[in-house]
């Protein structure tokens, strides 16, 4: 081998390992089903509509909680006797449901649940930005749910989208909100990465954000795994949860 393709090929090796390619790494798996996270799983919202609101139109977002057994009166805790429907929601022009495009980012979390999951979020994003000097808080929209193996049984989630957020409240007593930082929003390059190493995939690049449509960019990923048995886009899958980039730079 010439010295300087010898040099090169331990560049780009010492360059892979900066992305970190084992499921330790967030970006490549995001645990979804442990109870004991410190993640925020945000329920029932539509990306596009959430990725509207925040970063285009750069509107903060709040949360709502669930509603709790004590929250949940007497009439709904009636019997259902032969086929009854709930009333119709009320729906925006655009045919949307009123809960998908409002400033409101709903969770599985009781009131008192949730205010504990935000502080921690609050005081951890906190302590990151005064350790490592960068924010690594990031609101994720839309998973692929891959495998590492075609006989393997244990799902991987990876996000597609990851935006950048800032957790802030104007008082102590006051509702934390959620928005948007201005800072780019990139390719999940770990999981280019490795869907390029290990099963010849080329993950779409994220545009840049006047470009970036969210259904389209998932209907792009829909496209390059299409040959991948059980593998799948989940479109409406959002997390709130830290995701370092400290070395992206140097990649």
């Amino acid at each position: 081998m010439a010295p300087n393709t010898a040099i090169h090929s331990a560049l780009e090796n010492a360059r892979r390992d900066l992305l970190d390619m084992t499921a330790r790494n967030r970006l490549l798996n995001t645990p979804r089903r442990s109870t004991r996270s410190g993640r925020l799983e945000i329920t029932d919202e539509l990306s596009h509509e959430v990725f509207r609101h925040l970063v285009l139109e750069k509107r903060p977002m709040s949360f709502l909680p669930a509603r709790s057994e004590d929250e949940v009166d007497e009439e709904e805790r009636e019997q259902e006797t032969g086929l009854l429907f709930q009333p119709e929601e009320e729906v925006a022009e655009n045919g949307l449901a009123a809960r998908h495009i409002d400033d409101r980012l709903q969770t599985h979390l009781t009131s008192e649940g949730l205010q504990k999951r935000l502080l921690k979020l609050f005081y951890d994003a906190r302590t990151f930005e005064e350790e490592q000097g960068v924010n690594v808080l990031y609101l994720a929209l839309g998973f692929v749910k891959w495998y590492e193996a075609e006989q393997s049984d244990r799902e991987r989630h990876a996000p597609l989208l990851l935006i950048p957020v800032v957790l802030d409240r104007r008082s102590a007593n006051a509702r934390f909100r959620l928005s948007y930082t201005d800072d780019d929003i990139t390719t999940n390059l770990s999981l280019q990465a490795r869907l390029k190493s290990d099963f010849g995939i080329d993950l779409p690049e994220v545009p840049e954000v006047e470009d970036l449509s969210p259904d389209a960019y998932f209907d792009a990923v829909r496209q390059a795994i299409a040959n991948q048995s059980r593998w799948e886009v989940l479109p409406n899958d959002i997390v709130l949860w830290f995701f370092s980039f400290s070395k992206f730079l140097m990649y």
